[in-house]
């Protein structure tokens, strides 16, 4: 510890993880998978039969741009923690719906496996333009770690 005094005499850097970003890391994770499944659960089976949790697709794609924008904007750890939290956003809700359909109907759902994987093929592209809008808000609010001329702070 005495060591990390040396190293940084003000702290760690802003990147570090800290403990301050688990609360917030569920947080966007809960509202984002809540704005997802919502509307997702409340439509009956027929009605989400063949298109599934594309047939509110610009609403999935939105609530992963702007979940990713704020938990990258808010959280000092790893860029890579938050995107692997909001990876887990889309997949939750296409599970919550396979674990309660086939209580109605046991045929429902029997390639769920693959709803599982389209659900994060598709959370890609929304999550990769929400890094991207996240990544100056993140460089603004970072402190320089460094003084001088010639010297910036690493990338994150």
């Amino acid at each position: 510890m005495e060591t990390d005094l040396i190293r940084h005499p003000e702290g760690p850097p802003e990147s570090a993880s800290t403990e301050s970003d688990l609360p917030v890391a569920l947080l966007a994770v809960a509202v984002t998978t809540a704005v997802i499944a919502v509307p997702y659960w409340a439509s009956s089976y027929a009605s989400v039969q063949d298109d599934g949790i594309f047939g509110s697709f610009f609403l999935v794609q939105g609530a992963l741009v702007v979940g990713t924008v704020v938990a990258c904007s808010l959280m000092r750890s790893q860029i890579w923690l938050v995107l692997g939290a909001m990876f887990a956003c889309t997949p939750i809700a296409v599970l919550g719906r396979v674990l309660v359909d086939p209580a109605a109907d046991p045929t429902s759902h029997n390639l769920w496996p693959l709803e599982v994987i389209l659900a994060v093929i598709i959370s890609v592209p929304p999550i990769g333009v929400g890094a991207l809008i996240a990544w100056p808000i993140r460089r603004a609010r970072r402190p320089a770690l460094t003084q001088g001329p010639g010297l910036h702070p690493p990338l994150p």
